[in-house]
């Protein structure tokens, strides 16, 4: 539901029938709905249970976004920054050894398994030895590899994609199919706080 919401409100922006201003501010409070609702994933197919569980489990920490599914980022970066004796700069590494995740593995056995593997083996041992894990972050894969630079190099190249998408498929564009692969390939976006270069 919250997909679709935003999904029309997306639309709406675009067709010139809804203010960019609005919309911005109707997605602060879609963003802490969102961390509320990581919460409570595993009780959405029950919305009785869901408001059973929030009304017996609810904390006002739920509203710090710095915890839970959107500040995985934040956690991961400081990881690295407070524990620099780990592990040593990667020079671009990752990028390059990520094109290796295009094969699977039948087909090139060598390939990379990829930096967030890498950060859990090192940072978490205990929970990779389970095969657990955790996502990565854009951010934090440019710093592991040129440290600050490399998160401003990262901001650029994003803001240089971004804006070419935008110019090429949605200005001064009526065509709602141009509009439409925008906004599905602007996703690719979003997916970037929670993953490297290598996850997409």
């Amino acid at each position: 539901i919250v997909g679709m919401i935003l999904a029309l409100l997306f639309v709406k922006a675009f067709l010139g029938r809804l203010n960019e201003r609005v919309l911005f501010v109707a997605g602060i409070p879609g963003v802490f709905l969102v961390h509320i609702l990581s919460y409570l994933r595993h009780l959405i197919n029950d919305p009785i249970k869901m408001f059973q569980f929030l009304k017996s489990n609810y904390k006002a920490d739920w509203f710090d976004v710095s915890k839970g599914e959107l500040g995985t980022p934040y956690l991961i970066l400081n990881n690295l920054i407070s524990n620099p004796l780990k592990w040593d700069y990667f020079y671009g590494y990752t990028y390059i050894s990520n094109f290796s995740l295009l094969f699977p593995k039948v087909i090139l056995p060598i390939r990379s398994e990829g930096i967030a593997n890498w950060f859990v083996e090192v940072f978490y041992p205990d929970i990779f030895k389970k095969g657990g894990g955790w996502g990565f972050s854009v951010v934090a894969e440019g710093y592991i590899n040129f440290g600050v630079l490399g998160i401003l190099l990262n901001g650029v190249l994003l803001g240089l994609l971004a804006n070419l998408l935008w110019n090429k498929l949605c200005i001064f564009n009526p065509n709602p199919i141009k509009i439409t692969l925008y906004g599905l390939l602007l996703s690719i976006f979003f997916v970037f706080g929670r993953t490297d270069t290598g996850g997409l």
